[in-house]
């Protein structure tokens, strides 16, 4: 029951959400260049927005494309292991990365006004 009641609320939070014709999307990014802004739109709440530069940018936009770990460090070979694992973990945990196994894809997609 208690599953049920969240998916009742879930689904009228997605409705409130998209109620305005041409709502942007609930999780977005916008690429400044240097650093990305990702905002996440909240029922009855403001947006919350995440702020990433240099390398966190870089690894997120990686992702875009489901990654391994390997493939993630392999390409950032300047920053261990650990320390991009760290980061990926910290972006599961605020829900903006899903992981599955040892791979991560980023859940922000590209908007633009």
């Amino acid at each position: 029951r208690p599953v049920r009641e969240k998916v009742i609320q879930w689904a009228k939070w997605y409705e409130r959400l998209h109620q305005a014709p041409q709502s942007p999307p609930i999780l977005s990014y916008m690429d400044g260049g240097d650093f990305l802004i990702i905002r996440e739109r909240r029922p009855d709440a403001y947006p919350m927005t995440h702020k990433l530069k240099g390398t966190s940018r870089q690894i997120y936009l990686f992702c875009e494309t489901q990654r391994n770990i390997q493939e993630i460090t392999a390409r950032f070979p300047s920053f261990s292991a650990s320390d991009i694992e760290a980061f990926l973990k910290m972006m599961v945990r605020k829900r903006l990365v899903f992981e599955e196994g040892d791979k991560y894809l980023s859940l922000a997609v590209s908007f633009r006004h």
